[in-house]
């Protein structure tokens, strides 16, 4: 018993796929009959295409010939695939964030996908271009050819509340196939950014009068860190009126989120001081930074 390679009828075009039986040898009486077994081997995905085998038993004894043509349909598969910019995607914690992710088609010709965007709870995550409007839920890839892709752009809405520094939250993408039943879910990181804000009090820009050019002055401020982690900051000198000297207070605060401290530093006159600005910066340990000043009034 032997069998050809597959041809594909739409063009003649032979394929060298492994194939075996598992007994090419067999012995019938009369009336007799039994099975064998074809095992074909072939590349995942096969291109679609109708592809014919015959299959030849040589009778030994009389040298007869029969064959049988076998048939076999493949048709166009889905295979989808989603690839981020990144594993997680950095996302304000208050503003819109803009992204993008490709889709693949590794099926095995060319089809069209639907798409569908699945936001947690207080999120809206909607597409920028594939949807039939900005920010809708649900879009197409138009027609994608065997290995092609497209970039999807995704807009990230935050739920516009506070949200901690380093959380993760999950959006979901499904994605369809037009030539297929099956539904394929990625998964979508998104992790908070950290976002500092401090509320100075008293604000910055005020005056404290009366100050006698030779005293030791305490200037006092509370701070009160309204981001979305908890802040070390470390205060620096960045002007004094002439006369003037740092005595002590700039030492590394650090405040935990929502809260406030009351931080104060001293500034000593040598009896000829002058009235002037007197300006603090904060330096974030990241690179940010925030500055406050008053006016000493001597």
């Amino acid at each position: 018993i032997e069998v050809t390679k597959p041809v594909r009828m739409i063009d003649g075009v032979e394929f060298d796929w492994f194939k075996s039986f598992d007994q090419i040898y067999v012995e019938l009486g009369p009336s007799e009959s039994t099975t064998v077994n074809l095992t074909l081997v072939h590349p995942a995905p096969p291109d679609p295409g109708t592809y014919s085998m015959t299959i030849t038993a040589t009778d030994e004894d009389f040298d007869v010939e029969s064959q049988l043509e076998i048939y076999f349909d493949v048709p166009v598969l889905a295979q989808p695939e989603v690839t981020l910019p990144s594993a997680e995607i950095q996302v304000d914690s208050h503003g819109i964030t803009n992204t993008s992710v490709q889709i693949h088609n590794l099926g095995n010709g060319a089809q069209t996908y639907d798409i569908e965007l699945y936001s947690p709870a207080g999120w809206d995550v909607g597409l920028l271009e594939l949807g039939p409007f900005q920010g809708s839920r649900q879009g197409s890839t138009g027609t994608l050819s065997k290995g092609g892709s497209i970039s999807a752009g995704i807009m990230i809405t935050p739920p516009g509340v506070l949200l901690t520094a380093g959380s993760t939250f999950f959006a979901e993408i499904k994605v369809k196939s037009r030539v297929s039943s099956e539904v394929w879910t990625f998964q979508m990181p998104m992790v908070i950014q950290p976002s500092d804000s401090l509320g100075l009090t008293p604000e910055s820009g005020g005056t404290q009068g009366g100050v006698p050019a030779d005293s030791l002055h305490e200037i006092s401020v509370q701070i009160s860190n309204q981001g979305n982690r908890e802040v070390r900051l470390t205060p620096i000198e960045r002007s004094l009126p002439g006369g003037w000297a740092i005595q002590g207070g700039l030492s590394q605060i650090t405040i935990p989120m929502g809260s406030n401290v009351q931080w104060s530093f001293s500034i000593q006159g040598n009896g000829l001081a002058a009235s002037g600005l007197v300006e603090v910066r904060f330096l974030v340990e990241d690179g940010d930074f925030f500055d406050w000043n008053t006016t000493v009034d001597s």
